[in-house]
């Protein structure tokens, strides 16, 4: 009992990666946020577009976002409004940073889950990465085992 194998860990649930969802990214506003006030439209793919205006107000930036999401035979229209800050960095010029809508910490990324943008720590995403890590480590900690307690010798 409780050997290799044992148990469904087969059919375990696993989280959503951040590879599968769509994201928005401070790199993908670069031009609008030099110039606030613009227009512009975001395409992920054929399907998948936003349209998106960076305004400067007397809190700082915010990027409202225009986009609709199908979900379960509806369309949904979205226009969610993301704060966007700034840091000075150390050898001139600023890193912008977007605000979780859901939980208000400063990202340079967001995802698109299931019609709405959040950090990944809010849509508990994981990195593809992290799911197959340590995998061949211990792989090759069988066989070391497997080559210890053998009686032959390379």
């Amino acid at each position: 009992m409780g050997g290799a194998g044992s148990g469904r860990w087969e059919s375990h649930w696993k989280k959503t990666v951040v590879e599968a969802c769509l994201k928005l990214s401070t790199k993908d506003l670069r031009h609008a946020l030099q110039w606030p006030g613009t227009t512009g439209i975001l395409k992920w793919n054929s399907q998948a577009t936003a349209e998106h205006t960076v305004e400067n107000t007397d809190n700082g930036l915010r990027l409202i976002l225009r986009y609709q999401f199908t979900g379960y035979s509806e369309t949904i229209f979205k226009n969610p409004v993301i704060p966007i800050s700034s840091t000075d960095c150390n050898y001139g010029g600023q890193r912008h940073w977007l605000h979780c809508p859901q939980c208000q910490r400063r990202s340079a990324v967001l995802y698109l889950l299931n019609g709405d943008f959040a950090c990944r720590q809010c849509h508990d995403l994981t990195y593809t990465s992290a799911q197959q890590a340590h995998k061949s480590e211990r792989l090759l900690q069988k066989l070391d085992a497997m080559l210890c307690n053998s009686d032959v010798f390379l």
